[in-house]
């Protein structure tokens, strides 16, 4: 479990009671992660998968090797990926 500041639903700085809200960030980084694309993270440019270019594309094993490796850039540790382009269906067990 990684330990840090939470974003709200508009991806801004969560904010309860006039404080900044701390808290587990595995979520929310594997969500950044997935969305983002490669080179959209300064400090990793490496880092993203870039799950909106999945519409039309084929190729469900490249896509899970794919997440699983950019995860693994922030350490989170991944047992299974079920995805299914046909329906947008992704589920990551930890």
């Amino acid at each position: 479990m990684k330990t840090g500041l939470l974003m709200d639903v508009n991806g801004d700085l969560a904010v309860s009671s006039g404080e900044l809200v701390v808290g587990n960030t595995t979520y929310q980084n594997e969500y950044i992660i997935l969305k983002s694309q490669r080179g959209e993270i300064k400090e990793y440019p490496l880092m993203g998968v870039g799950i909106d270019d999945i519409v039309n594309d084929h190729d469900e094993a490249g896509w899970k090797m794919k997440i699983k490796e950019h995860l693994a850039m922030d350490d989170i540790k991944v047992a299974k990926i079920f995805l299914s382009i046909t329906t947008g269906k992704l589920e990551i067990e930890q």
